[in-house]
């Protein structure tokens, strides 16, 4: 089954033909392939970022790449030829630009390296109870992550405060 274009943006390495349908663009294909290559073989996403700005290339849009662009590049299933939508998946729906054994390598790398970092850990290391206008934070983390907790729990207490009252305190009043 093939799946036809239906609108929004096209993502890199791929282009839509006269018939709707996603085709392999050649020309920027082989920046996915590199993508893929590079981060299955360690080296980081900001990393790849600055080897493909510094080699002049950009994105769809013409923005330079950065860490969460490779991140969106690494987990779209676009690349191994599966079509995702809202409520519909079909596998080989469109031309693969890598291979599903590449894809799969690369998101096993994506939850060590998030294991490893703690990122996968991070929204459980805090707790927060609130009750009216008040909100109760409190952190279970060791001496190591407590910067990063507290510019997690930081950045959750001052979006609760601009939900409640409209307004966003000062970072230096939260603060321990």
């Amino acid at each position: 089954m093939k799946s036809h274009f239906i609108g929004g943006s096209v993502p890199i390495g791929y282009k839509i033909n006269p018939d709707k349908e996603y085709e392999i663009d050649e020309e920027t294909a082989s920046i996915i392939q590199g993508i893929f290559t590079d981060y299955v073989n360690g080296k980081r996403n900001i990393d790849i970022a600055d080897t493909l700005n510094k080699a002049g290339l950009r994105g769809r849009l013409g923005n330079k790449f950065n860490s969460a662009h490779i991140h969106e590049i690494i987990i779209n299933e676009k690349y191994i030829g599966t079509y995702k939508s809202i409520h519909i998946r079909v596998e080989d729906a469109i031309p693969a630009i890598i291979d599903k054994k590449l894809w799969e390598r690369a998101q096993t790398k994506m939850q060590e390296n998030k294991k490893r970092s703690g990122a996968a850990n991070a929204e459980g290391l805090w707790a927060a109870t609130v009750q009216g206008n008040q909100m109760e934070i409190s952190t279970h983390t060791t001496v190591a992550n407590a910067d990063r907790i507290i510019k997690i729990v930081t950045k959750k207490y001052q979006d609760f405060r601009h939900r409640k009252t409209g307004f966003r305190r000062n970072t230096k009043d939260i603060h321990r």
